[in-house]
């Protein structure tokens, strides 16, 4: 029995930046409704290692850059009228507790994807991912049995954009510096991490280089989140809302108006409400402490603090969610990260 090698991935998308964008525009490709488990027998024949570790420890690096360009991104995705008419159907953010719930539990993953061992199989790394593809899929087909139509690959490249595409093309904004060798690195880590969580390679937004996928991310921002932003509806808002006053509770300086100020100009888009007084003060606060990142020995003391900070916070919600325990009682504010082992 001959085996068929698989196509590599470079081999599978299209050959230009332009044409790569045209399919994921157009193409309605649905995501696979009954994945199969996987583990670290299951990586690409082209993961490279080391590669991989360095997009992992660009992360470790720079943990609050990235837990604001993957807030501001998650903001993005809910602009997107696709995804956030199924969110609205699997009534999952609807709520500050549910937002609360759901949103935590999607950084704890994240944290997770970037911090453990892709090549352990015991580790908690497959087990996030396999809950995920698992989410996909039971949401997938409830929304398209319900007739609002089954999630696409389209919509997972957009979501793929969500979590880092951001850090690409606006990283002044997010107070980031890089080398050439770490944006290669956190490009091959969501090449290899979007065709583990099911996006098909041919879609998969993260090209042979990360010139390339920046040149992607561009078009992304500028001719789909922009259109969106600029025409966005009471249900986004909404949505938005519930999202920023739920995950409250893990930061009491989150504000609405100044983050969603932050979001619109990260797809230069300008936020037509007024700010108030405290909003202006806490957006320049934001801003303020992003720009000290950047800058040469402070910035290396900020990051480092972040670091630490959030990687508590991270654990304490996990682990000892008082202030969430008080707001909305312990057995709401309970989370569960893997519940297709329970």
């Amino acid at each position: 029995m001959v085996v068929k090698k698989k196509e590599h991935i470079d081999d599978v998308q299209p050959k230009t930046v332009d044409d790569h964008f045209e399919l994921i525009m157009n193409d309605k490709e649905v995501i696979d409704e009954e994945p199969a488990d996987l583990s670290s027998e299951d990586l690409p024949e082209w993961y490279e290692e080391r590669l991989f570790k360095i997009g992992q420890e660009y992360y470790k690096n720079n943990k609050l850059a990235f837990a604001v360009a993957s807030l501001t991104g998650v903001m993005a995705v809910l602009s997107n009228p696709d995804i956030l008419k199924i969110l609205i159907y699997t009534k999952q953010s609807g709520t500050q507790c549910t937002a609360f719930r759901r949103y935590l539990e999607t950084l704890l993953h994240m944290y997770t994807w970037y911090t453990c061992d892709v090549t352990d199989i015991t580790s908690r790394w497959y087990k996030s991912l396999n809950t995920i593809r698992w989410k996909h899929s039971s949401n997938s087909k409830r929304s398209r049995v319900a007739g609002y139509g089954a999630i696409t690959q389209r919509d997972m490249v957009l979501t793929q954009f969500g979590f880092f595409g951001f850090i690409l093309v606006e990283p002044k904004k997010l107070g980031i510096l890089s080398s050439p060798e770490e944006l290669e690195g956190i490009n091959h880590y969501w090449r290899v991490f979007g065709h583990m969580i099911g996006i098909s390679d041919r879609f998969n937004l993260c090209r042979k280089n990360a010139a390339e996928t920046t040149k992607l991310c561009y078009r992304i921002q500028r001719e789909v989140y922009r259109k969106y932003f600029e025409n966005v509806s009471k249900e986004f808002e909404k949505m938005c809302e519930v999202l920023v006053n739920g995950l409250w509770i893990t930061d009491l300086s989150l504000d609405y108006d100044a983050l969603m100020y932050f979001t619109y100009s990260l797809v230069n888009v300008p936020y037509k409400k007024p700010l108030g007084l405290y909003s202006w003060l806490n957006h320049k606060y934001r801003v303020t402490v992003l720009y000290l990142c950047s800058v040469p020995i402070i910035g290396y003391l900020m990051r480092t603090y972040f670091n630490y900070f959030l990687t508590l916070n991270y654990w304490l919600m996990e682990n000892f969610p008082i202030l969430p325990i008080i707001r909305f009682g312990r057995k709401e504010s309970r989370i569960n990260l893997y519940p297709k082992y329970h």
